[in-house]
């Protein structure tokens, strides 16, 4: 798999297209590719942007919203949706607030997939004792394997390495690891 990944990335960047994140392509004149070479390339649970909106609303069955650090997720059946849409309510089935740690692992972890460099820091000096241990050890590994070169605070992904940056995002990620998601869930 990781030779076929590769192999599709020589010949999409042969072929005159450019990355963008750590597994999206585009053509150099496209708004991803401009707002790469701009450094203002974001992502939302959606995938990557270039659109500076913080709030996203999702209309529809199984539609997810993001609004000021809250997740809402509509009615998973159409069923359901409609329902509620038909009786005047909120078609919202679930959904959780992000706590302002969750802020922070989330900009760290959005720096590192979108401009495969972070600076580290204010996560781990939020994180709790196991989560710094843990994180500390999982860069080194990845350092002595030449996935990312680390100086103090600033971590940078090896050109070379752009497909594990998902791997390295896992382990600054406290949810990957078996924390329950989100501190309140609504």
């Amino acid at each position: 798999r990781g030779e076929l990944a590769e192999m599709a990335d020589g010949a999409l960047l042969r072929a005159g297209y450019v990355r963008v994140g750590f597994d999206h392509y585009a053509k150099p004149d496209n708004g991803l590719a401009v707002a790469v070479r701009e450094r203002r390339l974001r992502r939302n649970f959606q995938g990557f942007t270039e659109d500076a909106a913080e709030a996203v609303i999702g209309f529809g069955a199984s539609a997810v919203s993001f609004v000021g650090g809250l997740y809402a997720q509509n009615h998973k059946t159409v069923g359901g949706y409609e329902a509620a849409v038909a009786a005047r309510r909120l078609a919202t089935e679930r959904g959780a607030v992000r706590t302002p740690y969750d802020e922070v692992v989330a900009r760290t972890i959005t720096d590192l997939l979108c401009r495969f460099e972070v600076d580290v820091s204010d996560l781990l000096a939020q994180a709790p004792g196991g989560d710094v241990a843990r994180i500390d050890a999982a860069l080194e590994d990845f350092q002595a394997t030449g996935v990312v070169d680390r100086e103090g605070a600033r971590l940078r992904l090896n050109p070379d390495a752009y497909g594990l940056a998902r791997a390295v995002a896992m382990a600054l990620d406290p949810y990957a690891h078996g924390q329950q998601s989100f501190a309140k869930a609504v």
